[in-house]
Formats: C-alpha cells, sequence, structure tokens
C-alpha cells in the first residue's frame, strides 16, 4: 500500500514538473562568434531597440548593436542579440521578429557572399527570404528582394580580427621607430666619476697584491687578497646600483610592492619574494587588481561627470605638469636634470607602464598617482571612442575585402571538390567499359 502511495505521489511531482519546463531541440552548436552588421541601404547598424529591430544603430552602442552568432555543423548558425539574449527569427508571415527560443529553424540562417564583398543572410527555414531593411532603417519585404537587392546587403564587422589587425600594426610601427629613438649611451657622461673610482680600486688592487706577492708568504698573501677582493667586489656593486646589505622589509617597500601588484605599475623584481611570497602576492594581485580598477572607475565617473572634452585634456595636462613639479622636488631632483624627465616620469606612472629605477619616498606620491590614474582612465575612454570614430570607414574597407577573400577561397574549394567529382565519375566510367 505504501509502495502505491509512494508511486502515485511520484508521479504527480513528476507531472507538474514536466509541465513548468520548455523541451529544446538538439542543436548542435560548434563554436560562437559575436557581429555588428552594418546595412549597405540605411547606412546603419542592426540594432534592438526597446524591443523592435531597426538598423539605425550607431556602431559605439555595443549594448544595442552586438549580435551573438552561434554557428552549427551544417553551416547554418542562429543569431542572438547580445545584450537581450533574444534570437532573430522570421515569423509565420515571412517577418522579422525576436524570440527568447532560437531552436526552431525559421531563426537559423545561411550566408551567401556576394561578388563584391557583402553578405547577404538567408533562412534556411525558406531560401527565397532573405534580411533586409529599406532606407529608413525599417524591415524590407524579402519579396523585393530582386527590385531593391542593395538593401539586403549586409557588412558583418568582425571586430577582434580588425583591431587586431590594426594593434599588430601599431606594434609594428613602434618597433622600427623606437631603436631610433632609444639612446642608451645617453647616461655614459653622468657615470663618468664612478668609473674612474672603480679604476683607482682595481690599480690600487693590483699594485697591493704584486707587492705583497714578494715580500709575504702563501698565506699572508692568501689573506690579504680576500680583503681586497671583498672590498672590489662591494665598489663593482655599488657602481651598478645593487646593494646587497639592504635590508627590504621595512613599511616603506611593503607598501610599493603592495601598490605595484594592485595597480598593476611595475616592474617588481621576482628575487625579492619568497616561494610563499610568490603564492601569496598571486592572491593578492586577483583581489586587489580588481578592487583597485573598481575605484579607479568610480573615480573615473566622478572625473567625467565634472569635465568632458577638450576640457578634460587641459585639466589632465595641467595635472600632469603640476604633478611632475611635485614629484620633483619629493624626490629632491637635480638642476643638471631636465624637467623633462619628471614630467615622462609622472606619465608613466600614470598610464601604469611604470619605471624600472623609480621608488616613491612618503605617502603623497601614491595619491597623486591614484587620482592620475582616475583622469588617464576618463580620457582613455574618451579617446577610445574618438579613435573608433576614425576608423570605422577603414573598418567597413577591411572587412568588405575580407568577404572578398572569403567568397575566393569558397569557389576555390568548390572548384576542388567539383575537379574531384569529374574525375571520380571518369573512374566509374572507365570501370564499366572494361566489362563491356
Amino acid at each position: 500500500m505504501l509502495d502505491i502511495l509512494f508511486i502515485l505521489l511520484m508521479s504527480n511531482a513528476i507531472g507538474h514538473t514536466c509541465a513548468r519546463f520548455n523541451m529544446k531541440a538538439n542543436v548542435h552548436h560548434i563554436g560562437e562568434t559575436h557581429w555588428q552588421l552594418f546595412n549597405e541601404c540605411s547606412k546603419g547598424m542592426l540594432q534592438s531597440f526597446l524591443g523592435s529591430l531597426n538598423t539605425r544603430g550607431y556602431p559605439d552602442r555595443h549594448c544595442l548593436t552586438d549580435w551573438n552568432v552561434l554557428g552549427e555543423w551544417d553551416g547554418k548558425f542562429r543569431i542572438q542579440h547580445a545584450q537581450s539574449k533574444k534570437f532573430l527569427c522570421f515569423n509565420k508571415r515571412a517577418r522579422v521578429t525576436l524570440r527568447f527560443n532560437g531552436t526552431d529553424v525559421k531563426c537559423t540562417f545561411i550566408e551567401e557572399i556576394h561578388e563584391n564583398g557583402y553578405s547577404r543572410l538567408r533562412s534556411s527555414w525558406k531560401p527565397e527570404l532573405y534580411l533586409g531593411f529599406n532606407s529608413r532603417g525599417r524591415f524590407q519585404n524579402p519579396l523585393s528582394f530582386h527590385l531593391k537587392p542593395r538593401c539586403f546587403d549586409w557588412i558583418k564587422l568582425v571586430r577582434c580580427l580588425f583591431y587586431t589587425f590594426v594593434l599588430v600594426a601599431w606594434l609594428f610601427m613602434g618597433m622600427i621607430l623606437f631603436p631610433a629613438l632609444c639612446t642608451p649611451t645617453v647616461k655614459q657622461d653622468d657615470n663618468e666619476a664612478g668609473v674612474f673610482r672603480l679604476d683607482a680600486k682595481r690599480s690600487d688592487l693590483l699594485n697591493v697584491l704584486w707587492a705583497e706577492t714578494i715580500t709575504n708568504g702563501e698565506d699572508d698573501w692568501s689573506e690579504l687578497a680576500d680583503q681586497k677582493l671583498e672590498l672590489y667586489e662591494k665598489a663593482l656593486l655599488q657602481h651598478y646600483g645593487i646593494d646587497l646589505d639592504k635590508s627590504d622589509k621595512s613599511f616603506a617597500s611593503g607598501l610599493q610592492k603592495s601598490f605595484a601588484i594592485s595597480t598593476t605599475i611595475g616592474p617588481l623584481d621576482v628575487d625579492d619574494f619568497t616561494t610563499v611570497g610568490k603564492f601569496i602576492a598571486v592572491i593578492y594581485a586577483l583581489i586587489g587588481t580588481p578592487l583597485f580598477l573598481t575605484v579607479i572607475g568610480q573615480l573615473g565617473k566622478m572625473v567625467t561627470s565634472l569635465w568632458q572634452g577638450t576640457t578634460l585634456w587641459v585639466v589632465t595636462i595641467v595635472y600632469i605638469f603640476i604633478s611632475a613639479m611635485i614629484y620633483d622636488i619629493v624626490e629632491g631632483g637635480s638642476d643638471d636634470v631636465p624637467f623633462i624627465e619628471a614630467i615622462f616620469s609622472i606619465f608613466l606612472q600614470f598610464t601604469t607602464v611604470g619605471e624600472v629605477d623609480n621608488e616613491f619616498h612618503g605617502v603623497l606620491p601614491y595619491g597623486i598617482v591614484v587620482l592620475g590614474l582616475a583622469l588617464i582612465t576618463a580620457l582613455y575612454q574618451e579617446m577610445q571612442q574618438n579613435i573608433e570614430h576614425f576608423i570605422h570607414p577603414f573598418e567597413y574597407s577591411f572587412n568588405r575585402l575580407c568577404g572578398t577573400v572569403e567568397r575566393w577561397v569558397g569557389e576555390r574549394d568548390e572548384a576542388k571538390k567539383s575537379i574531384a567529382e569529374t574525375r571520380i565519375e571518369e573512374e566509374n566510367e572507365d570501370e564499366l567499359s572494361d566489362y563491356e
């Protein structure tokens, strides 16, 4: 009796559970990429705005115009809005719509690349349906494909590929430029006094060793040689800025290391950390760096609420100049060192590039750097938008070129397949003729 009651209860629970779940079709995804779709007819980006679709979007409004493209094994793909997670689909009336469930065949597309490099998105549900929008950014009836083919042409902006290409070109330009501008022998004159003292130490060492070789025995000479060599080694290490007797366990050095790890302003000497210290430094960076970036982000929002555009540029330049003056006074810069070095040093700190020989003294430089990082972060965000606007025309041309290359590669593959099929047919005909 109890067994029967248990089975009834379980069947009732399972029945209610199945009623709350939607069964999905067996869809096999092979990968995902991200597109922005530019319509040639309306000269705008495909966007999902307030639940409706149009092609009046701007490329820098990523929350509206970014789309996830989910590829499948058979060459088909589904287009999902990155922000709302809705899928782009055709409905039964052959009009475009957005749905949360994208497993229906009406939500699958096939890309066709035209001779001019543009892409056309054809529905795999009905091959005669193409995705298009008119010059006002509204949905274009697929039946007018042959009348207005330009409204069905798309440029898919694959941002990752284009920006990687631009970054590689920028790094290649720096690879050629900086070796011609860097002068590693600039500080040779500053080290003349140190080199002279080092030569004097070496001459004194040789003279003493030669004189003691004649008068002293082997044991006395070895003891004296060890003493003189130790003095010369200390002078040599001091000349290259290496202090073996320096104790690096003060609170100031700890603050410098924690600040460098959290802000990613390096560099750090790996040999300063023990094995346990390296493990703790990794954990400290994983927590401290996101925390610091959160603080910088909040300060950046405060900065952009006060200054924008040209005013932000002026404020940042003036702050760098004033910070360089304070840095030069605190660090005790000499009159022989140009002021441009202080400005460049501060700029390296504000941009998290860092300086090899830099050491902060006191708490004031840390506060200056934090506010400077907030200013530079706000400035970077504005510059990023300006750079995107500037390189958009090149991005369109680059993606059209990629489409042309992709079409050429596809035609070559099809030609190879057709040649292989022709050879197989000829071989089959030869085999049949042998039996006749």
